[in-house]
C-alpha cells in the first residue's frame, strides 16, 4: 500500500509540474503504436489549429517551435506544426497522425 502511495503523489507531482510549465504528455503503445496526447500538447504543436487544414490540402509545413508555428498560422499556412526539438519521427511514427 505504501507503494501505491507514493505512485499516487508522484502523479500529482507530476501534474502539477506540468501545469505550472504549461505543456502536456503523451503515451505510445508499444504493441499498436497508438500515441495519446492529452490537449495541452496537441495545442503546443499546433496540432488542434492544423489538423483540418492538413487533412484538406493534404500538405504539412513542419517548424521548430510553436512560436515558429504561430507566425506561420498568423502568415495564413494554417497547415504549419511544431516538433519544438522533437525528433519528429522518433515521437510519431510517419502515417499515424491522424488515421
Amino acid at each position: 500500500q505504501a507503494l501505491s502511495l507514493d505512485a499516487i503523489a508522484d502523479a500529482a507531482r507530476l501534474e502539477l509540474a506540468l501545469d505550472a510549465a504549461e505543456i502536456g504528455s503523451f503515451d505510445l503503445d508499444g504493441e499498436t503504436y497508438r500515441l495519446r496526447w492529452d490537449d495541452r500538447l496537441v495545442a503546443l504543436f499546433g496540432y488542434d489549429r492544423a489538423k483540418r487544414h492538413i487533412l484538406h490540402t493534404q500538405q504539412v509545413i513542419i517548424v521548430e517551435g510553436y512560436t515558429d508555428v504561430m507566425a506561420m498560422h498568423a502568415a495564413g499556412h494554417t497547415n504549419t506544426v511544431g516538433v519544438c526539438g522533437t525528433g519528429f519521427n522518433d515521437v510519431v511514427p510517419l502515417g499515424t497522425l491522424w488515421k
